[in-house]
């Protein structure tokens, strides 16, 4: 990992980078060129690569709340739903949307933080545990294939020192902590593979499910 931005960002990163999308993928949430962690689009191995947000200055396809999207019902072969879910004023409302734009046996890769902590944009609303997941999801009209913790106990406390450090008004002192933070964090990511309890103590949770 060339740059530590967060453990969770780590784990959401290497998820996806191994989900063989291809066909026409829309992008719940998202934001063109967005250079946050290390995952970018395989746009060779896609028709196309759409995206949908109500943010104008993420440059999207689709200028609007994911809760309704201007497009027509089963065009999509996958939707990427990732850091978006813990935003939504009506996450059922969203997750049917995405159930909506999906064609039968098309997939959906979504993530959502659990130990966490709060970060606005505008609101952080909520945390899921795996059995509201499950809910929500087949509550949807979503088959759930996977449902991972991102990390554990040691990536959880890497998050929190991270986030910690990233307030702004830092002294000399933790500047430079900071500085130093960022070299050695991914080299305790080696460690976080090997602790126990992820499915309840973990940074939050990745979720891949099929429409029927």
């Amino acid at each position: 990992m060339s740059s530590f931005v967060s453990a969770t960002r780590y784990y959401l990163d290497r998820y996806l980078q191994g989900i063989p999308f291809s066909g026409r993928v829309i992008d719940m949430g998202g934001r063109r060129g967005n250079t946050r962690g290390s995952f970018r689009p395989p746009l060779d191995r896609v028709a196309c690569w759409e995206f949908v947000n109500k943010d104008p200055s993420a440059k999207p396809d689709y200028l609007c709340g994911v809760e309704a999207v201007p497009v027509k019902d089963g065009g999509y072969d996958w939707v990427v739903f990732t850091e978006v879910l813990e935003y939504v004023d009506d996450p059922r409302a969203a997750l049917k949307e995405c159930a909506r734009v999906l064609k039968p046996g098309g997939e959906i890769v979504a993530s959502i933080p659990f130990l966490y902590p709060v970060h606005p944009d505008p609101f952080d609303l909520q945390r899921w545990t795996p059995e509201k997941l499950r809910r929500e999801f087949e509550g949807a009209g979503l088959r759930i294939k996977e449902l991972l913790p991102r990390g554990g106990i040691v990536a959880v406390i890497l998050d929190l020192i991270n986030f910690y450090h990233d307030a702004p008004r830092l002294t000399f002192g933790m500047k430079l902590f900071r500085v130093i933070f960022v070299r050695v964090a991914p080299f305790f990511l080696w460690f976080d593979r090997g602790t126990r309890y992820k499915e309840s103590l973990t940074t939050g949770y990745l979720i891949r499910a099929v429409k029927p």
